[in-house]
């Protein structure tokens, strides 16, 4: 006899709870999806047209790194060439210049499509790549009434030496003289690319890089690299966006140049006359919508300097449209990116109304105790040793926790992966933590090597350190340490990299290892921050009897060599370069002015709406003959917040010094020392403009302070 649950008479229906976690579960995931999805709808058409715009970058970015490598590789080609032709004699330039000389410049340069070398004589020869791996060479000889042809044929063997396969002679009216390629070295006398024009022997079209070879006069020629512009339409066709994308290059004369999806690009968008047909001219899938986004937004593409996206409605070209034009830069090139749109959002609707289907068939076939049992048991530790895998990447080792799973597998690992970041904890106390992060998120190998970069370098050290140190004995490192942490805490806060540090100084960086938009003000921010947490350590100075500290921060913004520097077993991560040493001198000027934060003219420039600052001097600081305006950091601006007003008597004071008139400069700056009660550079002037008044400087003078000392 089957037992039923007892039921109070009465009683409203009842449920059982697993039954109940299950209707939840599953109505809670049904929801979410609806809601994911009405939200994506409404969404989508809004994201989807920067989507667009997006990929339509990427592809630029990547067919303009394509047409350069090929273009480059043309002309280091045309140049070998070049130096190979010099290298001969005139009497025997023909005889070494032969067929296998030019065949090793296609083995080395396989996207080459043709070389040609010709004499004024038109004596010339000329090797072209066939389209099945073969090769055709034609030397044309001068003979009294036409031109003698000598045509090779070559062909690869078994172990892909090129061997020759037939000859054949005849007569030719082909001059090289006469070919545009060649007019284009003769007019112009130096390496240049010619205009896109028609081969009268091979068919197409093709674009050829010239020089001249001016060996012995007159007895010059022209050497020549020719590139098909089948070689465009090839990559283009390496691309895949969407199924009814659409790519096409074109330039400044819209003339279509290379098509997307073409099987015989020239024969596809040209005719059989000379000229190459326009946007107009052409009935290709795309074709229509370019030249319609051109001529609705009334562009120039000789006047296109930067990226042009434009939506076309569905009215004339079959539906919502993305039309990208880009120029590349190169021989007036612009690729056009054309988009339907239904392409990306029918795609998008289609994959969430699958995952929607998808995920109601999982919720309604889940077994809860199955998916209970695999999460606690199973998903939750694999999922905790995946977490602290990403927090070694990212170097967080705070954030690694070690949870025990019945299976010793995952144990193990959990135990690997907590000695591992002990280890790299120990590690990364030795180098700059972002470099480390960087290392490891990248798989990088520290080696020897560093890059040129623009960057902004900060210098911090403690005035009367040195006496605090006497008077503190073994206690130094201790008071060192926590003024050192302080500073390190400040420098990582604000996005910057710690380099060294020398006793009580310590050097920072930003720009590097990671790039940093706004390096130099967050620098200037670091700094500020420094000159409180040095207010903070004060008041434990006084406190002790000790003698007040005070920062002395430089802060200069310039290029500089940033990388591993030292040997192939011991390196460091440093920057060097004269940006780097203004920055140092600058630190040590604060004592001579009584100032605790001074920046370089190049930072100031930069961070000027941003910061309150005066301008200190112009210095020639030591090492450095050229005189840099030199300014004390105040505080960050705040809104339109004015400068105060004994900054710009500071200011009129140093004007009126570069005037020599010293009278009023001395009036400006005792105003200031009046506002302020003390000011160790107003002072410093003073002195300065008293003394000139006794003996002026020499003539020329440019107000300049010259520092002898660093």
């Amino acid at each position: 006899m089957r037992l039923r649950p007892y039921r109070e008479p009465g009683s409203p229906f009842q449920i059982s709870l697993q039954a109940t976690i299950v209707a939840g579960f599953a109505i809670v995931i049904v929801l979410t999806a609806a809601i994911v999805h009405a939200a994506w709808s409404y969404t989508s058409s809004q994201n989807i047209a920067e989507l667009s715009k997006r990929l339509s970058d990427q592809v630029t970015l990547y067919i303009a790194d394509k047409i350069e490598g090929l273009l480059d590789d043309a002309v280091v080609a045309r140049e070998a060439f070049a130096s190979t032709v010099r290298a001969q004699s005139v009497d025997i330039k023909m005889q070494m210049i032969n067929e296998p000389v030019i065949l090793s410049f296609f083995k080395s340069h396989p996207k080459l499509d043709e070389m040609e070398f010709s004499l004024p004589s038109d004596h010339s020869i000329r090797v072209s790549r066939n389209k099945v791996g073969t090769f055709t060479s034609e030397e044309l000889i001068p003979s009294a009434n036409s031109l003698l042809l000598k045509r090779k044929y070559y062909a690869p063997d078994a172990g892909g030496q090129l061997v020759l396969k037939r000859e054949e002679t005849g007569q030719s009216n082909y001059q090289a003289t006469r070919q545009f390629w060649y007019r284009t070295a003769f007019d112009i006398d130096k390496p240049e690319w010619s205009n896109i024009y028609p081969s009268v022997r091979s068919g197409g079209f093709r674009v050829t890089t010239s020089e001249t070879v001016d060996v012995d006069n007159p007895d010059w020629g022209v050497v020549g690299v020719t590139l098909s512009l089948d070689r465009f339409s090839s990559f283009l066709n390496d691309i895949s966006l969407t199924p009814g994308s659409f790519i096409l290059l074109t330039n400044t004369a819209s003339q279509v140049i290379a098509v997307q999806n073409s099987v015989s690009p020239s024969s596809a968008v040209l005719p059989t006359g000379q000229q190459l047909r326009t946007l107009e001219e052409i009935e290709i899938p795309g074709g229509r919508a370019v030249s319609y986004a051109i001529a609705r937004n009334r562009l120039n593409l000789g006047d296109l300097k930067h990226p042009f996206f434009t939506v076309l409605d569905g009215e004339n070209v079959g539906g919502p449209t993305f039309v990208m034009l880009a120029p590349l830069n190169q021989m007036g090139l612009i690729v056009a990116i054309v988009t339907p749109e239904s392409d990306l959002l029918g795609n998008v609707n289609a994959k969430l109304q699958m995952l929607f289907f998808v995920i109601a068939v999982l919720v309604m076939s889940v077994v809860l105790v199955t998916a209970i049992v695999a999460r606690r048991y199973l998903g939750r530790p694999l999922s905790a040793v995946v977490q602290n895998i990403h927090y070694l990447q990212k170097f967080d080792h705070d954030s690694i926790v070690t949870k025990a799973s019945p299976f010793s597998e995952v144990t193990e690992v959990s135990r690997a992966i907590k000695h591992m970041n002990n280890s790299l904890t120990s590690f990364g106390k030795y180098i700059p933590k972002k470099l480390v992060q960087t290392l490891f998120a990248q798989g990088m190998e520290a080696k020897l090597g560093a890059e040129l970069r623009t960057m902004t370098t900060l210098f911090v050290d403690l005035a009367n350190f040195t006496h605090i140190s006497e008077m503190l004995g073994d206690d130094v490192a201790e008071f060192l340490g926590s003024y050192l942490s302080t500073i390190s805490e400040v420098v990582q806060r604000h996005n910057g990299t710690i380099d060294k540090y020398i006793g009580d100084s310590v050097m920072a960086f930003w720009g590097a290892p990671e790039a940093h938009s706004a390096h130099a003000l967050s620098a200037c921010r670091a700094a500020l921050s420094s000159r409180e947490s040095i207010a903070a350590l004060r008041q434990i100075t006084r406190s002790r009897g000790l003698p007040d500290v005070h920062a002395r921060i430089g802060i200069n913004t310039g290029p500089a060599l940033v990388g591993n520097f030292g040997s192939t077993d011991r390196l460091n991560y440093t920057a060097i370069g004269d940006s780097v040493n203004v920055a140092s001198r600058l630190e040590s000027l604060n004592k001579a002015y009584g100032t605790e934060i001074l920046i370089g003219e190049s930072t100031y420039e930069i961070v000027r709406q941003d910061v309150i600052a005066r301008l200190i001097d112009r210095v020639s600081v030591y090492g450095k003959d050229e005189a840099i305006s030199v300014y004390e950091l105040i505080s960050m601006k705040e809104g339109e917040q004015p400068r105060p007003e004994w900054i710009e008597l500071y200011e009129l004071g140093l004007a009126s010094i570069r005037r020599c008139d010293w009278n009023k400069a001395v009036s400006y700056f005792s105003r200031v020392i009046a506002m302020r009660g003390h000011d160790q550079a107003s002072e410093k002037q003073i002195e300065r403009a008293k003394s000139y008044a006794l003996t002026p400087p020499r003539g020329g003078w440019d107000g300049r302070v010259v520092m002898n000392s660093k």
